[in-house]
């Protein structure tokens, strides 16, 4: 999730809020590691100018409304060679800014033929708190050289060797948008190289089933896919399949609904805003 619980709970650390960042946008693509290059072929889920919002909630005792989150797509060169450009940005609404205000700011950059990432970051300001990732992604696929810097620590440097497709955490939102689910069989697992912090980490989503959802933003109900991802155990969550994504079971695949449930509470996500899409929303229950 782009805002940052910790005005809500202390317990709440930034090591791990990237990963709840996933409960908001975690709509994760999945490729398998023996694959260096992430092919896909005619994109037809998504284009420029498209923007999604989200409402983000933390339930304890009660739902509390905390926080907007926005996704664009628009278009730009890089070198010679036409690009996505993947932008998303969070907030704390302003009842809360005056308790602990928060900004988030991911961008990245991606071949719009095949989608692998040429370039990602990230900057956040939480408080006092600020954080700094900056990726680079060669067109080999096979090395990504990282530069992360926060007020805990200067700027470090590093390069990762890849043995299998990896993303940022943005380019891999609309990765997956483009993969066919109708692959995929209940229980089926994907698994997924994913950079964060730095670091790469192997996890895996599981495809659970098709459901009929409701938005609690406006009512409208959803054909939906549900997914499942598993997490990372840290301050946040245990290990597990604590993450839950619903989107749509049509052409979009757009996350309507995504569940988060962590050590304190819960937390929830609801589509409120679409503009721009290229596709018909088909998933709409009439």
């Amino acid at each position: 999730m782009l805002f940052k619980l910790k005005l809500i709970h202390p317990k709440l650390t930034k090591r791990h809020l990237i990963i709840v960042y996933g409960a908001i946008v975690l709509h994760i693509g999945f490729v398998p590691y023996t694959i260096a290059q992430c092919i896909v072929g005619h994109i037809s889920s998504f284009q420029p100018g498209e923007k999604i919002k989200f409402k983000a909630y933390y339930h304890l005792l009660w739902d509390t409304y905390a926080a907007d989150v926005q996704f664009s797509v628009n278009k730009e060169v890089y070198g010679d060679e036409p690009a996505y450009f993947f932008k998303a940005t969070g907030n704390t609404v302003k009842k809360f800014d005056w308790i602990f205000k928060v900004y988030d700011d991911l961008q990245a950059c991606a071949s719009m033929q095949t989608l692998n990432p040429f370039w990602a970051k990230r900057e956040t300001s939480e408080g006092d708190y600020f954080a700094r990732e900056n990726y680079r992604f060669l067109p080999s696929g096979m090395k990504i050289y990282s530069e992360v810097q926060n007020s805990s620590h200067p700027s470090l440097r590093d390069s990762l060797n890849v043995s299998g497709c990896a993303f940022d955490v943005l380019t891999l939102v609309y990765y997956c948008r483009t993969l066919d689910f109708s692959k995929y069989k209940k229980n089926d697992k994907i698994p997924v190289n994913i950079i964060v912090d730095g670091s790469l980490y192997h996890i895996y989503i599981r495809y659970c089933k098709k459901v009929v959802v409701k938005n609690r933003i406006d009512d409208k109900k959803y054909k939906c896919i549900e997914l499942s991802v598993l997490c990372i155990q840290g301050s946040i969550f245990d290990s597990g399949e604590n993450l839950k994504i619903w989107v749509t079971d049509d052409e979009n695949k757009i996350p309507v609904k995504i569940q988060a449930d962590i050590q304190v509470g819960t937390i929830f996500g609801y589509i409120s805003a679409m503009e721009g899409l290229k596709n018909h929303v088909n998933a709409l229950v009439n």
